[in-house]
């Protein structure tokens, strides 16, 4: 199976499991588990492997069949792709359900408490159904860690055992072989990246190893206040020797601007689903997670790391940014429960992180916010506002253009609207459009129809050619759209 088909199949089967065992609304659905999943090289068709108990394998595959279309929908909705592979639902009828439990017996230590929570909700909690009353070889083979801590045992596609090994203890098995560890972020970092990156830095260093934080882009101001930002260099990793590669949002020379990153080992940590063109590896995926700093503290967990005040403050600031201080629809309880317990560990007050990160602005940075917000403009009967930022708008200011990057986070609190887009202008004919989205309206799909990405409710994109151009096709697509 090809590296996109592969991630496109785990993705899948992940949000598969999440919709049956948690949001399926037909008692029969909740009985079912997801081996796996086979999707064709075009991803247009897809064969779901599932199981169930014997005595209801009929009754199972009916619903799952009548459901095929709720089921899609509900995919898509979460997976937030403009189209789903239609969904061939198969029964693993052989031997292979049983054989496969009995192998995971012993998976996960006992008592390993790093990995709870780490299972897709609901994704294995039909499990126990499926287990026949009375068989204790089968009940037994289920770690005492619970069916939580077999999280992200992915099943290959050659039909041979199942990989035991999660994808965050292989990251933190390739790390601790490693002796020297690069760790790069994505192009115009923000405080996510680098604050999940500085926090990984910083905890490879206090396990000895040589870590290195190498970054392209300079971060802007305040971000490059954060704690041990001195440790960052700027410019390429290339040549200098490295055993390992940790990219943090974003695994190809287009989304880092590290160039010949194939010659290296490299692993990926991101939230976003890879592009086409990012070929790590290893990559460890997580689309539902509010922040990178959420998988790092993990990853932290799962290395044995100490945290100290440094570590811990860093991936606050990186979930408290990519959540907007915890008020973004991506925050989730598990986003809190990580924070509270960052702060607890780092010993620090969480207004220490919200002063640095949003209520340290210089004199400058306002000025040039008034510039930017005094090109408001509404479309759509107020549901869309548009705001615009010409390169001219530094003039007599000593910001740079980096600096400009967080605007938009200001202007998506006007009332009524569903939409916000801002055009900022890069060179001549240039523009990178950001789109942020209320509700069921998607930025992902608006982002992507013009070659972007992005998540369900903040993406982008860069369109060339005029600004009047701009605005009235992206307009046009986002009407599409609305209600």
């Amino acid at each position: 199976m090809a590296y996109r088909q592969e991630k496109f199949a785990s993705t899948l089967r992940e949000a598969l499991g999440e919709i049956l065992g948690r949001e399926s609304l037909d008692p029969e659905l909740r009985r079912v588990t997801v081996l796996r999943v086979h999707p064709t090289p075009d991803l247009k068709r897809a064969a779901v492997f599932v199981a169930c108990p014997a005595d209801a394998a009929a009754s199972v595959l009916g619903h799952l069949q009548g459901a095929a279309g709720f089921i899609k929908k509900l995919l898509a909705r979460r997976m937030r792709l403009r189209s789903m592979p239609e969904l061939d639902f198969q029964l693993d009828e052989s031997l292979e359900f049983e054989r496969r439990l009995a192998s995971l017996q012993g998976a996960v230590p006992e008592g390993d408490a790093s990995l709870e929570n780490a299972i897709p909700r609901g994704g294995l909690a039909s499990l126990q159904g499926a287990v026949p009353e009375g068989d204790a070889s089968l009940q037994n083979a289920i770690p005492r860690g619970g069916l939580a801590s077999l999280r992200e045992t992915g099943a290959p596609d050659d039909g041979g055992p199942p990989r035991r090994t999660p994808v965050k203890k292989q990251i933190a098995e390739r790390i601790r072989a490693a002796r020297r560890v690069a760790i790069s972020c994505h192009l115009r970092p923000d405080a996510d990246a680098v604050g999940s990156g500085l926090a990984l830095c910083l905890m490879l260093r206090r396990l000895g190893l040589q870590a290195d934080f190498i970054n392209v882009d300079r971060a802007p101001s305040p971000i490059d206040r954060l704690p041990g930002y001195a440790l960052v260099r700027h410019g390429q990793i290339h040549p200098q020797p490295y055993d390992l590669v940790v990219l943090i949002e974003g695994g190809s020379e287009e989304r880092t601007g590290q160039k010949r990153l194939e010659e290296y080992d490299r692993l990926l940590i991101d939230h976003h689903l890879p592009s086409g063109d990012d070929r790590p590896s290893l990559a460890w995926v997580v689309p539902e997670a509010a922040a990178v700093g959420e998988l790092v503290y993990d990853l932290a967990l799962e290395l044995g790391v100490e945290f100290d005040r440094d570590i811990a403050f860093n991936l606050y600031a990186a979930i408290a940014a990519d959540t907007g201080s915890f008020k973004y629809s991506n925050t989730t309880a598990r986003s809190l429960a990580v924070a509270a317990d960052l702060a607890r560990r780092g010993g620090f007050p969480p207004f220490e992180v919200s002063n640095l990160l949003f209520n340290s602005n210089p004199p400058e940075k306002i000025r040039m916010l008034t510039r930017v917000l005094s090109t408001l403009e509404t479309a759509l009967d107020g549901r869309v506002a548009m705001i615009f930022f010409r390169r001219d708008f530094l003039d007599r200011l000593s910001l740079k253009e980096i600096e400009t990057e967080d605007i938009v986070a200001v202007a998506r609190s006007i009332d009524g609207v569903q939409v916000l887009l801002f055009f900022k202008e890069l060179e001549a004919g240039y523009y990178r459009v950001s789109v942020r989205s209320r509700g069921d309206f998607s930025a992902r799909r608006v982002a992507q129809a013009f070659g972007g990405d992005g998540h369900h409710h903040a993406a982008g994109f860069f369109y060339r050619g005029p600004l009047a151009a701009a605005r009235e096709e992206v307009v046009r697509l986002v009407a599409g759209q609305l209600p």
